[in-house]
């Protein structure tokens, strides 16, 4: 992650890491971009486990699904956390995250990007054994053009889409539309969905 993000284009930026575990990635960019305010986000059973966080990492705790819990920033970063939802359950996540966004704000997430029908090559075989394993415990991976339908829902373009070298780890930086309402809904309000399979569960 560190090569491919371009973290020293936020310094004097805040980023929060959601659903950052304890800090490890967060922690990794505080010590080559020390000029990064880093903080990591994770529900207060994951955090409070963390008796010295990594250096120059501040961590915060509450609920992805609550934007209120998020600290405002400027840029949010998500590794391997969309692709564990389906599509309601992660639009609720990035309408939270626009809502804690600056208004130049943008996401950066880290995941798979599978090939589209008939473009199948063999160095895609590791995000398909993943996709079939997201799709036991109800999340999915996606297409390009499934990640630009479930980011316009909730008011995001995709930017720019980046290759890490990883089949399991692309980067798609997204940016907020110009329009403060999509689909009748206000933009950065989470909208109430019926419990995933997940919650079910």
């Amino acid at each position: 992650m560190l090569e491919h993000a371009e973290w020293e284009k936020f310094a004097g930026k805040t980023v929060v890491d959601v659903g950052g575990n304890l800090g490890d990635i967060m922690g990794a960019v505080a010590e080559k971009f020390p000029e990064v305010k880093c903080v990591s986000f994770d529900l207060p059973e994951v955090t409070e486990k963390m008796e010295n966080p990594p250096a120059g990492v501040q961590m915060e705790k509450g609920d992805m699904f609550d934007a209120s819990t998020i600290p405002t920033c400027d840029v949010i970063f998500m590794k391997h956390i969309l692709h564990d939802w389906n599509d309601d359950d992660s639009d609720r996540i990035l309408r939270s995250c626009y809502a804690a966004l600056s208004a130049e704000g943008k996401v950066i997430i880290a995941d798979p990007i599978l090939p589209e029908a008939g473009h199948i090559k063999t160095k895609d075989a590791p995000s398909l054994y993943l996709d079939i394993l997201m799709l036991v415990t109800g999340g999915k991976e996606r297409t390009r053009k499934m990640w630009d339908e479930l980011v316009a829902k909730a008011g995001f373009k995709v930017a720019e889409e980046k290759q890490t070298g990883h089949a399991c780890c692309q980067l798609l930086v997204l940016e907020k539309l110009d329009s403060p309402v999509h689909n009748g809904h206000a933009l950065g309000t989470p909208v109430r969905e019926s419990p995933s399979l997940k919650q079910q569960l």
